[in-house]
């Protein structure tokens, strides 16, 4: 239950009771959006308490704002660096790719994934964004074709002769061997006269 509220040059002070009866300070900066309250659950375990939620929503947010939305309750977390207690990466077993790019990728991929959570309500945002990524792409597959050109340079240069655009390939020649067939033939020959023999030997 809300027992008051006022303000306190940018922030809004807002104090309800609990179930218990003690009494929660919720702080709203109007400038800066920031957000605290005195049961200091967020700072704690990182979850926004209900007395919060109570404040936001009488300043009509219709959603958690971004910065409260930490890492570790998003899909996210998945790809995120995880370190242990001396600060070290622990390297995981999905992907057999170098350290270095290894953590790159985590770090791309997430910074990705904040910036279309960012976005996704900002028309103006949102362009930005998609410009930015559309031109990083293009650039990327550009350095990938040059990257293959340096290599068929590199080839022709040491065999000394250009990459042959078109490759034919002729079927094999039938080789002519000396005895060919003749082995098979003398064995089929002497099958058939050994059954010959054992079958007249039955009529007797």
């Amino acid at each position: 239950m809300v027992q008051g509220m006022e303000q306190v040059g940018e922030e809004k002070i807002t104090r309800i009771r609990d179930s218990r009866g003690r009494i929660r300070e919720i702080r709203y900066n109007t400038c800066s959006k920031a957000v605290n309250c005195s049961c200091r659950l967020f700072e704690s375990i990182g979850i926004l308490c209900s007395y919060t939620i109570v404040v936001l929503k009488a300043e009509l947010y219709n959603e958690i704002p971004i910065n409260y939305v930490l890492d570790r309750w998003t899909k996210i977390a998945t790809r995120k660096r995880v370190l242990d207690a001396k600060g070290n990466v622990i390297e995981g077993s999905c992907t057999s790719l170098p350290p270095a790019i290894k953590i790159m990728y985590s770090e791309t991929n997430s910074k990705f994934n904040m910036g279309m959570l960012a976005a996704k309500h900002s028309e103006e945002k949102m362009k930005y964004l998609h410009k930015a990524v559309v031109e990083a792409i293009d650039h990327v597959l550009k350095m990938e074709q040059s990257s293959e050109t340096s290599k068929v340079s590199e080839f022709e240069s040491f065999v000394g002769m250009p990459f042959p655009t078109t490759i034919d390939i002729h079927p094999p020649e039938v080789a002519h061997t000396k005895g060919n067939g003749k082995r098979f033939k003398k064995a089929s020959k002497e099958n058939k006269s050994k059954r010959r023999k054992t079958s007249s030997k039955q009529q007797h």
